[in-house]
């Protein structure tokens, strides 16, 4: 049963974090792939995703059973794994080449001018709700 609670307290927060860094990660990472072979690297990208994330739930799967003994030294093994994973990550994601940003003087935009058209665009409104759902 401490199992159990250690997963709702600490994993599935965690799992859900990834909900809010996901969607600008694609949109980067669009900007960066030809237009006309966006579908063939999505495609392959989240094929990819999902084998890594299939294995490395059965691995968690299997460290866990090993550790079934000593459940909090399983748990920590796993935790760690996705920490030094995610640093590993965070390394990859710097090294990106990012241009210098120049604002436009005819393209300013404030949170004042966002929140007037908020009425105004259904998609704004339809991405937010989607947003807070998968959050929730």
């Amino acid at each position: 049963m401490a199992a159990r609670h250690l997963f709702d307290n600490i994993y599935y927060p965690f799992y859900r974090s990834k909900c809010l860094s996901c969607p600008q990660l694609i949109i980067v990472m669009s900007e960066y792939v030809p237009l006309k072979s966006h579908g063939r690297y999505f495609g392959w990208r989240n094929k990819i995703f999902s084998i890594v994330s299939v294995f490395c739930t059965f691995a968690s799967g299997i460290i866990l059973h090993i550790f079934r003994d000593n459940i909090l030294k399983g748990f920590l093994f796993v935790f760690t794994a996705a920490f030094i994973c995610r640093f590993v990550s965070w390394h990859f994601l710097t090294q990106m080449y990012q241009p210098s940003y120049r604002i436009k003087e005819d393209a300013y935009f404030n949170f004042f001018v966002f929140s007037c058209a908020l009425g105004v665009l259904i998609f704004v409104n339809l991405l937010s709700l989607w947003q807070l759902l998968i959050f929730l």
